[in-house]
């Protein structure tokens, strides 16, 4: 597809969102930031907000919730969401437009294709997004404590995937937090660890050697519990097949490299 562009607006602890457009439109996929910080971020990049037509969003949690609302209010368009989350019940303020979906299902908006799929994570109905536009195929993996089946056949469709790495597990052991936290964050609903992620990109290629992947971002660095040069270490060391990746700073800007096939 051409002019097809994405930027990863920022991820980490702190806030999350990445936008998507080619020449004519574009979309959001969550929004952590205040809406005054967002359009700070959107200036930076360049991106005409005018282009949006809807946000999407993948979970409740704050850091991917906050400023979806205000965001939506003020660019008058849907949000994209879980058909059993109430939006009455987690947005503040008036109600803006909204379209919904169900993981497993396949839905199509203007000329993208988007398949919704459910992440292991505690958060009520929590799901993220692999998407098809015009054949440039991505898929947004975080907030998963782990992966599943769907997730691995999913990625290996794709030719760029956002993967979470949240944490060092040793940064995460002899770290500040308390112990329920840090069993939260290491159990089965809460985030990827950095071998996790580097076991899935391993476990893709063995299950799927013809995968379609061209670009990995690691993605979602906990504040506290990672390093970028920790990540960066980990797959260094135990990444068994070769990828064109990158490590996304938390919150960091990160514009996304052309994918060509």
């Amino acid at each position: 597809m051409k002019d097809f562009r994405y930027i990863i607006l920022g991820s980490g602890s702190s806030a999350n969102s990445y936008y998507f457009e080619n020449s004519k439109w574009g979309f959001v996929i969550d929004n952590g930031y205040s809406l005054r910080e967002f359009k700070k971020r959107a200036e930076k990049a360049q991106i005409d907000l005018k282009k949006v037509r809807f946000v999407l969003l993948t979970h409740v949690h704050g850091d991917h919730l906050k400023g979806v609302g205000d965001l939506a209010r003020f660019l008058g368009v849907p949000v994209v969401h879980h058909s059993d989350l109430e939006l009455k019940k987690i947005l503040k303020g008036a109600l803006p437009p909204s379209y919904s979906m169900l993981p497993g299902k396949e839905y199509e908006l203007d000329s993208c294709r988007f398949r919704p799929f459910s992440l292991h994570h505690d958060a009520p109905h929590a799901m993220s997004f692999h998407v098809d536009w015009e054949g440039v195929r991505f898929t947004l993996l975080t907030d998963t404590g782990c992966t599943n089946p769907e997730m691995l056949e999913l990625a290996s469709r794709s030719h760029i995937v956002f993967l979470e790495s949240n944490y060092c597990p040793q940064l995460l052991k002899d770290g500040p937090y308390p112990w329920p936290l840090k069993n939260r964050i290491s159990g089965n609903l809460g985030h990827l660890s950095n071998f996790q992620a580097r076991d899935f990109l391993n476990e893709m290629v063995d299950l799927y050697p013809a995968h379609q992947v061209k670009r990995v971002y690691l993605v979602h660095l906990s504040e506290t519990n990672n390093d970028p040069e920790v990540v960066s270490s980990t797959l260094k060391a135990g990444l068994r097949h070769q990828f064109d990746w990158k490590v996304c700073p938390k919150s960091a800007l990160v514009f996304g490299e052309p994918v060509t096939w």
